[in-house]
């Protein structure tokens, strides 16, 4: 992925006033996972409160929306039916009764799902 601008790693400052600031990026570890893009960014807007606060704070609310978030509402109902072992002998027999059909055809007819039919049909359902 490339950015809008490039920054060259010999162009950023690892010192301010003789004390470490921002870490060199040899120190990160790559590829870095959201939560440690989060983290790191948490870090840096420490760095840098005194002198830029309002970015400080803009990189601080970045870091928080890179969170993993629950899902937002309920979840929609099942709208197939479910599998019972009378539905799956079912199944076979009417798989085996029409043997041209394909799994997906099965699966309208009973309102099944076509992967809960190969399932049935390979003997990893009951």
């Amino acid at each position: 992925m490339t950015s809008a601008f490039q920054i060259n790693r010999e162009d950023v400052p690892t010192k301010r006033n003789g004390q470490e600031k921002i870490a060199p990026f040899e120190y990160l570890e790559r590829p870095m996972k959201v939560p440690a893009v989060a983290s790191r960014m948490r870090e840096i807007a420490e760095i840098i409160q005194e002198e830029f606060p309002a970015e400080a704070f803009e990189l601080g609310e970045l870091a928080n929306e890179l969170r993993r978030r629950s899902p937002g509402g309920p979840r929609a109902p099942a709208t197939s039916t479910p599998m019972t072992p009378e539905l799956a002998e079912e199944i076979r027999e009417f798989a085996e009764a029409n043997p041209t059909m394909s799994q997906q055809d099965v699966g309208v007819v009973f309102n099944v799902n076509h992967g809960r039919i190969s399932e049935v049909l390979k003997g990893k359902r009951e």
